[in-house]
């Protein structure tokens, strides 16, 4: 409910800021509509998930932007910024955004280039206090992640591959040859619309420096790191001739609303609450000592598993959190939730905390569900 409150409530706040504008009304209701039906965006708000807040905020900053184009004045700058650092704060997948904002800012707004760079800052600082203050009081557990455990393994790193995965995630028809296609076409479009004389042109020019930006940073696209793009795709859609709009949009719609799509949003659970917690029960009344847990799955990406983590408590188990206590125990589940977890082979961040280990042993729980327990060297 917080995330449809935080959409709906920023929707309106962009209705009203744009009242007076028809055309900015325009690009507000085709980006919140393609938004609202795209794939990545339904699967991923499943999940307690920061990114997923960010689209609002980034399109709020775009309105703001818009507005402050024909009307400088200090209330659009601050907001426009306070909308850019909320954005930046919730996933740093927006820094792209946030540098292409920086330099496109320099030559549309010269004499208050200072200022808002004030704002940003000063936003940015207060908005990430509470990560400062969590630093200083687990004794900078996140730097020391970061810089103990390395980057990440970026593996089949290439411009090419780049693209697949953003074409792939961006557009969503199983065929990588349509992704690659209708993608390319929106970027044709795009510098078609530069040539063309409209006010709006600060937004096909922050689509491209932001996907040249993304496409250029030496990290792996993963599904959460769109929402940016997603938007200025969106918003530059909307300022299309409507001849070249209407069939696109129609496209888009082909491709998030095929039948195979909805029908896996509607598919039933692989299995019930209540057996799920049964299982938990049974392990948790043979296993005492403190252990951690993370989930290993084929439906998502993810491996925190804060709802396998709670009914782990409520069975009895004594689990520790990897994040915070990685020296309160010596034994990890590996919660296979419609996924396989091949021990020494299978890598994620939950496990290198955990560091190196060895398999003990497997609980099946059907359907679709097997723990494997694991011990720390």
């Amino acid at each position: 409910y917080t995330t449809a409150f935080i959409y709906i409530f920023i929707f309106l706040f962009c209705l009203y800021l744009s009242r007076k504008n028809s055309n900015l009304l325009k690009t507000i209701f085709v980006t919140f509509f393609l938004f609202a039906i795209h794939p990545q965006f339904i699967i991923q708000n499943r999940y307690i998930w920061n990114p997923s807040l960010a689209p609002p905020f980034l399109l709020l900053s775009l309105v703001c932007l818009l507005l402050a184009q024909t009307n400088i004045n200090n209330k659009y700058l601050a907001l426009l910024c306070l909308s850019i650092s909320i954005a930046v704060s919730l996933t740093y997948s927006v820094a792209p955004f946030l540098i292409a904002f920086i330099i496109l800012s320099y030559f549309y707004f010269k004499k208050h280039f200072f200022k808002i760079l004030i704002y940003l800052f000063s936003s940015l600082v207060l908005l990430n206090l509470p990560t400062v203050f969590f630093e200083l009081r687990h004794g900078f557990l996140l730097t020391k992640n970061l810089f103990n455990k390395g980057a990440e393994t970026q593996t089949n790193f290439s411009f090419t591959n780049q693209i697949q995965n953003l074409a792939k995630y961006t557009i969503s028809f199983q065929s990588t040859l349509a992704n690659i296609s209708i993608l390319l076409t929106i970027l044709i479009l795009s510098f078609y619309l530069l040539k063309q004389k409209n006010k709006y042109k600060i937004i096909p020019q922050l689509f491209l420096l932001t996907l040249l930006l993304t496409l250029l940073t030496p990290i792996n696209i993963r599904a959460h790191y769109i929402f940016a793009l997603l938007v200025f795709i969106f918003a530059t859609i909307s300022l299309l001739p409507k001849l070249i709009f209407v069939p696109l949009t129609i496209v888009l719609m082909l491709s998030f609303l095929k039948p195979s799509q909805l029908q896996s949003y509607f598919s039933p659970a692989p299995r019930t609450y209540q057996q799920t917690l049964s299982c938990y029960q049974q392990i948790c009344a043979d296993f005492k000592k403190p252990v951690f847990s993370a989930v290993q799955s084929d439906l998502h990406p993810y491996h925190h598993g804060p709802e396998h983590r709670y009914l782990l408590k409520v069975s009895g188990c004594d689990l520790k959190e990897i994040e915070t206590e990685p020296t309160q125990a010596n034994h990890m589940f590996i919660i296979e939730d419609s996924g396989t977890f091949t021990p020494q082979q299978t890598k994620f961040y939950e496990l290198s905390l955990f560091g190196d280990y060895q398999f003990i042993n497997s609980f099946e729980c059907p359907p679709n569900l097997k723990i494997s327990l694991i011990e720390k060297l």
